[in-house]
């Protein structure tokens, strides 16, 4: 799904979001995995994988959205 809002956003030009939606789905990621490590091991990775995923797509669906309302398409 992410990807979908991540081609929806560049062809609509708001290329502001995507970077933004990445940067944020990066840092969770890695944020997650260097808290989790000590207690869950190597898992904490594929977990710190979905909690960076899932910040992305709360990044990008509302702003998909608000796109939408606006009249962007």
């Amino acid at each position: 799904m992410t990807n979908g809002l991540q081609g929806y956003f560049r062809g609509v030009g708001e290329m502001k979001i995507t970077l933004l939606a990445t940067l944020t789905q990066i840092s969770v990621r890695v944020i997650a995995t260097l808290l989790l490590t000590p207690a869950m091991g190597i898992s904490s990775v594929g977990l710190a994988c979905v909690l960076g995923w899932t910040a992305m797509i709360a990044w990008e669906f509302p702003m998909q959205m608000y796109i939408r309302r606006k009249g962007a398409l």
